[in-house]
Order: structure tokens, then C-alpha cells, then sequence
């Protein structure tokens, strides 16, 4: 066999490059007549190889993104320091199923809301967890979901002490609070009720805080959310839905830039999760069914 000085000068190189190429660098090395029939070989493993690579590359990008969310309980929140949620354990789930080294809870990070959107429009590698894709955000992201078999509805709800009929939205002096860029400005535009009508926060909580100073008695949102909140505020019986704004499921959104392989391989992996026992589970642990989420604020009645 011929020498072949590359291999000796170039060992720290080759290491360092994918394994066809060091399958490339050994056929060189050998003599002419066995090349042709290692060629072959080589054709045929090449074929084959790129398969378990493309996968490995793509794992390796699902844990490289950044993931954001907001604090929108029961599906993602912080609890006692801890990240859980039923979007958040379900996403667990199939990170586990891609085979992440890496949890939900460590890759994903509660931001404000418009600043996570913002960010994921932005940011190349970047996914927004828990988003309604709706027509007007269709075109600005990349989509894997969604999470549930259940939509999420989104409502109006007033304090029982403020004089407002069931059959219209509210009018006049009072504003519907509601969270900086989430998806119910687009419900409410739908209904004819303008941004001069709504007064804008940056999140469920400080919502919680203008209802607390009295500041606030109508407020447009997901409904389990407001349920979770007024429940834990001790103000669940104080307030009831006025009109339903809509119903959607929740998906991830990815900045454009993000890698197409690897988010096929987070919705392969969601799509398994959404139909295990194991998401049922879930579903019930966090009072979400499958086939409708249970709900305890009531209707107004029509005066």
C-alpha cells in the first residue's frame, strides 16, 4: 500500500470532520485497483449515514433554542420557584420522547409577553410556547402543535356589582383589561370594541392588582387563566362571564430562521405525546379533559 502523508499531517483535522470525510481519506490512502470496488462501498454507506446525523444535528438545535413563555396558568406557570404546567409537562414529554438530555423546565424561561413575542419574530432560534395561531400571525412564524385536543376559550368577565347586559359587550367608562399583544385585542377588534376600550398590562397579575384597587371590572382573556387567577386572588365568586369571545388551540411558535428538520422533530414527537395515556394523565391532573375543560364561572343572565 502507498504511503499517505495526508492522514499522517491531518489526524487532529480529520478528527474534527463528519465521518464520511474520514471514510473519504481512508479510500484515498489505498491502491488503485481496490479503490474502485471501496468507492462502491463508500456510495452506499454515504447513502445511509446522513439518516442518524441529520438526526443527531437536529437534537442537538432542540436544545440550543431559546424557549419562552409567558405566566399563564394551569398550563404554564411558576410554582414554588419551579417551572410546571400542563403545555410545559407536555412538552417535557416530547423532549423526552426526542431524547433531550435537557428538560422542559431548563430550557424554557417565563418572559413578558409582548417582549417574548417580539423576541421569537426577532431572534433566529428562538419559540414562543403557548401561542393561538390565528390568520394574522400565520405568515410571521414557523408552527408545531398544537399541544391538546382541547381549544382554549376565550372570554369577557365583569364584577357582578356592575350593571352590564349579557347580550353586548361592555360600553361606556369603563375599560376591558386585558394582556399587552396576546390574541384577545384581535377577539375584541372582531367584536367592534376598540383600543381606546381596552387598557393594557403586562401581564395576568398586575391585572389582578388594578381589580384589587378597584380599578378594573371587565377583563377579556383566556378563561381557564382568569379562573386560575381570581381563585387564587379569593375573587372567583365576585365576577361572571359577559360575552365569549372565541375558542382556539395553542401551538409553539419559531422564529423563521429556526431549523426546519428540527422542528419536524419536535412535531413528530408532539403529535405521539397529544395521543398518550401519559397526556390524558395530565389533562386530569390539571382539570383540563380532553374533551372539555372544566369551568366554574357562570353566564350572566340576560336582564
Amino acid at each position: 500500500m502507498r504511503p499517505c502523508p495526508a492522514e499522517a499531517k491531518k489526524v487532529y483535522a480529520l478528527s474534527r470532520t463528519p465521518v464520511s470525510d474520514h471514510l473519504k481519506a481512508v479510500v484515498s490512502c489505498l491502491p488503485h485497483p481496490v479503490r474502485r470496488a471501496a468507492g462502491l462501498v463508500l456510495c452506499l454507506i454515504s447513502i445511509w449515514l446522513p439518516f442518524p446525523l441529520k438526526a443527531q444535528d437536529a437534537v442537538e438545535t432542540l436544545e440550543k433554542l431559546t424557549y419562552m413563555t409567558e405566566s399563564y396558568p394551569p398550563y404554564q406557570y411558576e410554582e414554588d420557584g419551579e417551572l410546571t404546567g400542563l403545555y410545559i409537562e407536555l412538552l417535557d414529554l416530547a423532549f423526552k420522547e426526542i431524547g433531550l438530555s435537557k428538560s422542559a423546565q431548563d430550557l424554557v424561561r417565563i418572559v413578558p409577553w409582548a417582549r417574548a413575542y417580539k423576541r421569537t419574530l426577532n431572534l433566529p432560534n428562538s419559540a414562543l410556547v403557548g401561542i393561538v395561531r390565528s390568520p394574522m400571525r400565520e405568515e410571521l412564524f414557523q408552527w408545531v402543535g398544537p399541544f391538546s385536543e382541547t381549544s382554549e376559550r376565550f372570554v369577557i368577565v365583569h364584577r357582578l356589582h356592575e350593571d352590564v347586559e349579557a347580550t353586548s359587550h361592555p360600553r361606556g367608562s369603563f375599560r376591558i383589561a386585558t394582556v399587552r399583544g396576546d390574541i384577545t385585542l384581535e377577539y375584541l377588534e372582531r367584536a367592534g370594541i376598540g383600543e381606546d376600550e381596552t387598557l393594557l398590562t403586562p401581564d395576568p397579575d398586575s391585572i389582578i392588582d388594578l381589580i384589587r384597587k378597584d380599578r378594573v371590572h371587565y377583563w377579556a382573556y383566556g378563561q381557564d387563566v382568569i379562573e386560575f387567577k381570581l381563585n387564587e386572588a379569593d375573587l372567583l365568586d365576585e365576577f361572571e362571564i359577559t360575552a365569549v369571545l372565541g375558542d382556539a388551540a395553542i401551538y409553539i411558535a419559531a422564529n423563521h430562521a429556526t431549523d426546519k428538520a428540527a422542528l419536524k422533530l419536535l412535531q413528530q414527537a408532539m403529535d405521539k405525546v397529544r395521543k398518550s395515556p401519559e397526556a390524558k394523565v395530565l389533562h386530569e391532573k390539571y382539570g383540563i379533559t380532553n374533551t372539555q375543560p372544566v369551568r366554574r364561572l357562570k353566564h350572566a343572565k340576560t336582564r
